[in-house]
């Protein structure tokens, strides 16, 4: 974070141009280890072969099925609207990330971002979701109690 806070303000770049561009990176990033282990010779799936997703005769072991989960998400329109809500939630997230940082520095960032995983431990305690722990708070509260740290 203190690279892209350092990057944020040596150059004149708007957070929705930056968030692109991190987006560009990750995509090129991922398909090329996508590629690597639709080759690694090793695995639960099965690759190669004759079939709809390539797991037919003549099919080898490889560790991820890359085709096969793309016509899973074509087939299946909630799963395609929960990969498309997943981007565009962690689209909007990474702008307010680095709206803060360029804004105010990558320390405001980083207590955000721990006040949000306390704000949706709260929220799930209050719904129901999960009973509360005492040791949650140890291990949720890190951040935003540090006091915690030199408890006995």
């Amino acid at each position: 974070m203190v690279a892209e806070e350092r990057f944020l303000k040596s150059y004149k770049i708007h957070a929705l141009q930056a968030v692109g561009w991190e987006g560009v990176w990750g995509l090129a990033l991922l398909c090329t280890g996508l590629a690597v282990v639709y080759q690694v010779p090793y695995g639960p799936d099965r690759c190669g072969g004759v079939g709809p997703w390539g797991g037919g005769a003549g099919a080898r072991d490889c560790l991820e099925n890359t085709w096969a989960a793309v016509g899973e998400i074509g087939g299946n329109g909630v799963l395609f609207a929960a990969l498309v809500g997943n981007l565009v939630s962690i689209s909007m997230f990474n702008f307010c990330g680095i709206s803060v940082t360029k804004a105010l520095s990558a320390t405001h960032r980083t207590v955000l971002d721990s006040v949000r995983t306390m704000a949706i431990w709260g929220v799930s305690l209050a719904l129901g979701w999960q009973t509360f722990e005492p040791l949650q708070v140890h291990t949720q509260g890190g951040p935003v109690f540090p006091w915690r740290l030199t408890a006995s």
